[in-house]
């Protein structure tokens, strides 16, 4: 019997992983659905204007905040086939939108740190967007390094 439930467990996850899907990996809806993700908070630098080629070259620097998750996502298509947000699997990074520029500065101090963002989720559409999945953060809570809220 034990040894029939660990050739059971095996192939499902076998099949997870053949399905491109970890065991752990979730799926989200892009927005409007209000989600909540929680990880690492970090900023990249990435080349801008004028080619959004190389920094070293002359392109002005463009400093993103993201969060680097512990699992991997994924992400269901809109039904629209116009839209911009189509299915993705296995991501680990999503650039966070911060629209008040006090949010930025508050959280300038606790990069490399554990933040929960709540917001709404969407595909890269444009060149300023160097991450597959982004969000426009609503609200954002800081935790302690125990892991509880602060």
């Amino acid at each position: 019997y034990l040894g029939f439930i660990t050739i059971s467990l095996v192939l499902l996850l076998t099949a997870d992983t053949v399905f491109g899907r970890t065991p752990t990996e979730r799926t989200f809806e892009y927005e409007p659905k209000v989600v909540t993700l929680r990880g690492t908070l970090l900023t990249r630098t990435y080349p801008g204007p004028p080619n959004y080629e190389s920094v070293i070259n002359g392109d002005r620097p463009e400093r993103v905040w993201l969060i680097r998750l512990p699992y991997p996502i994924s992400m269901e298509a809109d039904k629209d086939p116009n839209s911009f947000n189509q299915k993705e699997t296995g991501i680990r990074e999503v650039q966070v939108i911060l629209t008040d520029l006090k949010d930025e500065a508050a959280l300038k101090k606790h990069r490399r740190e554990n933040v929960t963002f709540t917001g709404v989720l969407f595909h890269a559409n444009t060149i300023h967007h160097p991450l597959t999945l982004l969000m426009d953060v609503q609200n954002y809570r800081l935790e302690k390094p125990n892991g509880s809220d602060r």
